[in-house]
């Protein structure tokens, strides 16, 4: 974290794929922030962007929430529930094996 209370993310990806890869994953979190509560979404970069690529990685930047590790298994499984009943963002691009 640094002192703007924003928590970094680097990633070692392959590459073109690998940064691909999680710009999609990060972009379909940003959709689903909007329809759930819980979910914290990366923010973009001044490019529109939400990865930069870093030293052969990735690297992202999410705001910095407080709170507590979840220890409820019931309201974990509800969120969980939550999560899984969402529409698919609108950027989710399809993966293939």
């Amino acid at each position: 974290m640094n002192v703007l209370g924003l928590v970094r993310t680097a990633a070692r990806e392959p590459a073109a794929r690998g940064a691909a890869t999680l710009e999609d994953a990060l972009a379909a979190t940003t959709d689903l922030a909007f329809a759930l509560d819980f979910v914290v979404s990366s923010l973009p970069s001044s490019a529109g962007t939400l990865t930069l690529p870093v030293e052969g990685g990735a690297l992202s930047t999410a705001p910095w929430v407080s709170g507590e590790p979840a220890v409820d298994d019931l309201a974990t499984d509800r969120l969980v529930q939550r999560l899984h009943a969402a529409h698919p963002p609108r950027r989710a691009a399809p993966t293939s094996c």
